[in-house]
C-alpha cells in the first residue's frame, strides 16, 4: 500500500466524520446497466461499536450542504433531483441483528432503517472515487462493545484487572469480526454477482469505537483501562495484520468525538490516550497506524 493510498484512506475518514455528525437509500438507479469490473476488489474492514454502526439521520444532511468549506460533500451523496446516490462501484456487507446487508453503497446502511447511515457512507464514496477497481466495505460492529473486553485481541492476553466480563465474553467480538470477514470473502460470488470471479485485496482497517472503554470501567480500574487502550489497539492492528497476512495493512482510528469540544475530564483523558497510538516508537515498522480527530466541524 503506497503513501498516496494511505493518505486517501485518512482523507476519507476526515470526510466520513463530517457526514456522520450531520444522514437511506432511494434505490433510483436499480435499473442501471451493470458495470464490468477488473480486480482486485479493494476490501476495507470497518469495525467498532455504535459509532461505526451509524446513528446519523438523513434529515441532517441539509445542514452539511449549508457548511461553507464542506457543503460540496453533499453533492456526492444526493443528486440534483433530491434522490440519494447509489454507487455502482462500491459494495457493503453488514450483518445486522435482523438483516444482512449486501448491496451497493448508499444511505440506509446504518444502525436502524432506511433513514440512517454511518461512517461507511462517505468513506465508501471517497474510496470509490480513489480506486479504479471496485471497493467492498465489510462492516463488523456492535453497540456497547469495548476494546478492553469484547474486542480484546489474542496477543493482548487476559485483562490484568477485574473487568466484569465473563470469560467467554473476553475477545468474543474480535473472533466474530474475523469470522464475518472470512465468510464475506468466501461468499463473494453469490452475494455480490457484480464481483464474481474477481480476486480480493484487503487494503485497510478503520476503527471507530471507544465509548464503553471510556465510561464503563469503575473508578478502581478506569485509569488502567485508559492506559491500556493504546497498547491494546496496537495488538488489535497487529493481530489483524497477521490473521489476514497483510503485514503493512494501513490502520486508522477515529477519535471518540462525542460532545465535541465540551468534553469532561474523562473524555479528554480518553482522547489523549487514543491520540498516543500514532506516536508509539517503531509503529511504522509493520505498516501505518494513525489516529484521526472526528470532533464536529464548526
Amino acid at each position: 500500500m503506497n503513501a498516496k493510498t494511505t493518505k486517501a484512506i485518512v482523507g476519507a475518514v476526515v470526510a466520513m466524520s463530517l457526514v456522520a455528525n450531520a444522514a437511506m437509500a432511494q434505490l433510483a438507479e436499480a435499473g442501471k446497466p451493470r458495470q464490468e469490473f477488473k480486480g482486485p476488489v479493494k476490501v476495507f474492514i470497518l469495525a467498532g461499536q455504535s459509532n461505526m454502526e451509524g446513528h446519523a439521520g438523513v434529515q441532517t444532511l441539509d445542514r452539511l450542504g449549508e457548511h461553507p468549506p464542506h457543503g460540496n460533500l453533499l453533492k456526492k451523496i444526493r443528486k440534483d433531483d433530491g434522490l440519494f446516490v447509489v454507487r455502482d462501484d462500491v459494495f457493503v456487507s453488514y450483518q445486522k441483528a435482523d438483516e444482512r446487508i449486501k448491496r451497493p453503497l448508499s444511505v440506509g446502511m446504518g444502525a436502524w432503517g432506511a433513514d440512517w447511515f454511518g461512517p461507511d457512507l462517505m468513506f465508501g464514496i471517497e474510496m470509490g472515487d480513489h480506486f479504479k477497481e471496485p471497493v467492498l466495505l465489510i462492516k463488523t460492529c456492535w453497540g456497547g462493545h469495548s476494546l478492553y473486553g469484547n474486542f480484546r485481541p489474542p496477543s493482548a492476553g487476559k485483562p490484568a484487572h477485574e473487568s466484569g466480563y465473563r470469560p467467554e465474553e473476553i475477545g468474543a467480538s474480535y473472533h466474530k469480526m474475523v469470522k464475518e470477514v472470512r465468510e464475506c470473502l468466501a461468499n463473494l460470488d453469490p452475494d455480490f454477482p457484480q464481483l464474481k470471479g474477481l480476486k480480493t485485496e484487503i487494503c485497510g482497517f478503520v476503527w471507530f469505537q471507544g465509548w464503553n472503554d471510556m465510561c464503563q470501567p469503575g473508578d478502581k480500574i478506569r485509569q488502567q483501562v485508559y492506559d491500556k487502550y493504546c497498547p491494546n489497539f496496537v495488538h488489535l492492528a497487529q493481530d489483524l495484520r497477521a490473521e489476514f497476512k497483510v503485514p503493512s495493512l494501513p490502520v486508522v482510528l477515529g477519535e471518540l468525538g462525542v460532545v465535541g469540544e465540551k468534553a469532561d475530564k474523562n473524555m479528554a483523558d480518553f482522547r489523549a490516550g487514543q491520540a498516543r497510538i500514532a506516536t508509539l516508537p517503531g509503529i511504522e515498522r509493520n505498516g501505518r497506524i494513525c489516529a484521526h480527530c472526528t470532533l464536529p466541524v464548526s
